[in-house]
């Protein structure tokens, strides 16, 4: 079956625009942001604004060794945050 570039023009415009209203990308760097703070980010915080979603993407991020889980404050830091530092000293006392 051949389709014509209009056809296919309109099949690329509409899969990005299901893409972009389905949200997939902002919410991952949404989260990168968050961690980012010198506090990092709760996950209360990640569960308000994002669900069980939010969780599943930090569990991405973690394997991709992006972020770090201090997982007795329940708080996510970013790899280039000010404050993980403090947090991997406090978490090893």
């Amino acid at each position: 079956m051949k389709i014509t570039k209009r056809q296919l023009k309109r099949i690329i415009r509409e899969e990005y625009s299901r893409i972009i209203s389905e949200n997939h990308i902002a919410p991952y760097q949404q989260i990168l942001d968050l961690s980012e703070r010198p506090g990092g980010v709760d996950l209360d915080e990640i569960n308000h604004l994002f669900g069980k979603t939010g969780f599943d993407i930090i569990d991405e991020m973690i394997d991709e060794n992006l972020v770090w889980l201090d997982d007795q404050e329940g708080i996510v830091y970013a790899k280039e945050s000010p404050g993980i530092n403090s947090a991997i000293e406090k978490y090893l006392k």
